[in-house]
């Protein structure tokens, strides 16, 4: 590759979210799609080249691994900040944390940086927000820890039990819409987004980049692959699997989780 990329001055994104000044990849061959696409680099398959026609102000990468050469300059660039955490109670957040009014921390609680709270929210003991999600990829045959540097966005009326943990976006935000209520031992990984009103019930577990739609109840000790979408008025039963999407208004539990039979 003739390009080279500046240390320190890419604005990393993925592309569900991605701005003219973005550095981002693409693994797919969708050339209709690729043609679509207008961050400032753009990372692609190497058997892509010269097979579609080229965004004006695109500059185009190529890879036999377009994830690995993405991640590779990732890691080299972010340092993760070291910061001292402000104590508040039993509690800590970090510098940047934001939060609205009649907000509750019940104790033992740790807020890391990019997270943002609204107004009357209430944490529970020995919850955490914004940490480290947890993605290992593979670099040159050595595995490594990603470092996240998205954040959360905490709605209005939101309640989080008591040791449940909601991670940070790996380049974007984990996002709790309003009013939404998340019981104890939940665990919420990096970029899902869960809409408003729903109900997390105890020891469900919500993998990376779901999104779940509105008024939606995931019942207890429930799993939703990563990646899955799951819609608005849904019921997920108790102790479900939940590995392919589910359209608005539908119930679903067992392993795997299907509709049940009339």
């Amino acid at each position: 590759m003739d390009y080279k990329l500046k240390p320190g001055s890419q604005d990393y994104k993925s592309l569900s979210d991605y701005g003219p000044q973005s550095f981002c990849f693409y693994e797919g061959f969708n050339l209709t799609y690729v043609e679509t696409l207008k961050p400032e680099i753009l990372v692609l398959q190497t058997s892509m080249e010269g097979a579609f026609n080229p965004v004006p102000l695109v500059t185009y990468l190529y890879a036999d691994s377009p994830k690995e050469y993405f991640f590779e300059h990732f890691i080299s660039d972010v340092i993760p900040a070291i910061y001292e955490y402000k104590r508040i109670g039993s509690s800590y957040v970090a510098p940047n944390v934001l939060w609205g009014e009649d907000c509750h921390f019940e104790g033992n609680n740790l807020a890391h940086s990019n997270t943002t709270i609204g107004d009357r929210v209430s944490i529970k003991f020995g919850a955490v927000i914004g940490g480290q999600g947890f993605n290992v990829v593979t670099i040159n045959g050595k595995s490594q820890m990603l470092p996240h540097i998205g954040g959360v966005k905490i709605g209005n009326d939101v309640f989080i039990g008591s040791n449940t943990c909601i991670d940070k976006g790996l380049l974007g935000n984990t996002i709790i819409g309003d009013d939404t209520k998340i019981d104890n031992l939940v665990h919420i990984a990096h970029n899902v987004k869960i809409g408003k009103n729903c109900r997390i019930i105890a020891n469900a577990m919500i993998a990376g980049s779901v999104e779940i739609g509105d008024n939606t109840w995931v019942a207890p000790s429930s799993s939703i692959r990563e990646k899955i979408k799951i819609g608005s008025q849904c019921f997920i039963g108790l102790h479900s699997c939940v590995v392919k999407d589910v359209d608005d208004n539908c119930m679903v539990y067992g392993v795997p989780a299907k509709r049940p039979v009339k």
